[in-house]
């Protein structure tokens, strides 16, 4: 928010400089839960069948060979795209209980039964895509007009730049609007106050989309002069977002690498926040820095130059 427009009903204002923001992770979900199906490999298998606790050689292979033959259905449960690279995907076989397995032994003319308990096996390589940011770092340049009405338009625009191989292209865009409201009631008022919006929306390559919109009001007060001034303020915001994440995780079976689609989308933890920053003011170039208290904390900082 920051600083109010000027109570004017028509004027030339214009500043133009770089937004930066860090939003802190530390809330986001980074773990994931599925149902699907799945064929172990010989190893997994051995593992889950040690559960039975078979001590006949011959009846623990064939039960090795029987489970690594056919698909069992499984919970998937491991580290979405904001987990820590130490995490692994975990896999439940017989989620639901005990498995009685069909065995056909050829030393017995009739079928044997070896009840197998669950068991939770662990895959290698699979890990969080983003490795657990404690901050999701991210900058704009941001352009601010007016001033018509009491009014200042916002615009913000980050082109697709590439943040790696594993990741991809992050995008960023935001528009609003602020206002201040003393051009209509024409108050001589010991402080400024400033209603505004913000549509925002971040993409960070396939994996995830983030949709925001904040309504909130602000109060400033300016101390100094045109050459050098600081502008300390307070403000409060009501806020929706969503988190959209799609992407695939690459998992190893008997039958070959599998790919397993993880889409889940999900509010925003945040629906109200506070905001305390300051603006500091020098001949034609400001620098401004806040910080925002909710659910989830942020920082932004700005350097800008106004004329």
């Amino acid at each position: 928010m920051g600083k109010s427009p000027k109570a004017e009903m028509a004027g030339f204002d214009l500043e133009l400089g770089v937004v930066a923001m860090g939003t802190v992770m530390k809330n986001t979900a980074t773990s994931f839960e599925l149902s699907s199906t799945y064929r172990f490999s010989a190893d997994q298998a051995q593992t889950i069948a040690d559960q039975a606790g078979v001590t006949d050689p011959t009846l623990r292979n064939l039960a090795i060979n029987a489970i690594t033959q056919k698909d069992f259905p499984v919970i998937l449960y491991g580290p979405t795209a904001a987990g820590t690279n130490n995490q692994k995907i975990k896999i439940v076989f017989s989620p639901n209980g005990t498995e009685s397995l069909k065995i056909n032994d050829p030393r017995y003319p009739f079928p044997v039964y070896v009840n197998i308990p669950s068991k939770t096996v662990e895959l290698d390589g699979a890990t969080g895509v983003l490795n657990g940011f404690p901050i999701l770092p991210s900058a704009a340049p941001q352009l601010k007009l007016g001033t018509l009405f009491g009014t200042q338009a916002i615009l913000r625009l980050v082109p697709s730049l590439t943040i790696s191989d594993n990741v991809g292209k992050f995008s960023y865009t935001g528009f609003g609007l602020q206002h201040n409201p003393d051009v209509w009631l024409g108050l001589d008022l010991p402080v400024d106050i400033s209603l505004g919006f913000l549509i925002q929306k971040a993409k960070v390559g396939d994996i995830l989309e983030i949709d925001g919109t904040s309504y909130g009001i602000n109060v400033s007060k300016t101390f100094g002069g045109s050459l050098f001034s600081v502008t300390p303020y307070i403000g409060g915001l009501l806020e929706n977002s969503s988190i959209k994440v799609h992407y695939t995780q690459t998992i190893e079976s008997i039958t070959g690498n599998e790919d397993v689609n993880i889409n889940f989308n999900m509010d925003g933890v945040n629906k109200s926040r506070l905001i305390a920053g300051a603006r500091f003011h020098l001949v034609f170039i400001d620098l401004g820095v806040d910080y925002n208290i909710g659910k989830m904390n942020s920082v932004t900082s700005g350097l800008f130059f106004s004329f």
